[in-house]
């Protein structure tokens, strides 16, 4: 059986493929779209961070304004947050203690982060220390907080 080298040969020089120089024109444009709409997919993702932890500062805040309710006083720093999930033991007795808690866990800030708690039974004050972790900051490393009077 003879081999026909023409129809061999047509076959792989009518095969499509891209050049070295189309892939990178390709990998430029895609360089480009990343480098102009990047940094607005990261300060959107950073804005909803912000956004998230506010709202779980809300939640924690009504919370805290039923426990008061229901005991007459915040829980104290000592006592802190978790005082939500569970009747705290130290300190004023609550004898009006939610059955089952006020909430079933204490949730974290948006970067993954316990939040602050201060109080002293009369008002409170909760924290996020922001993207940066550290106090004070600016735009997204700025601190959050919410109080008794928010």
């Amino acid at each position: 059986m003879k081999l026909n080298t023409a129809r061999y040969t047509k076959t792989l020089n009518d095969q499509a493929g891209f050049s070295l120089i189309e892939i990178m024109i390709v990998v430029m444009i895609m360089g480009i779209l990343v480098g102009l709409v990047g940094p607005k997919v990261m300060s959107s993702f950073s804005r909803a961070k912000v956004d998230t932890t506010t709202v779980q500062m809300k939640q924690l805040a009504t919370m805290l304004k039923n426990y008061r309710l229901d005991c007459n006083l915040y829980p104290t720093t000592d006592q802190g947050l978790d005082a939500l999930v569970q009747k705290p033991t130290g300190g004023q007795d609550c004898r009006n203690y939610a059955p089952g808690g006020y909430t079933n866990k204490i949730p974290k800030d948006g970067w993954d982060k316990d939040f602050l708690y201060e109080s002293d039974g009369t008002s409170f004050t909760i924290k996020s220390l922001g993207a940066d972790m550290k106090p004070e900051g600016k735009d997204y490393d700025s601190d959050i907080s919410v109080t008794d009077k928010d």
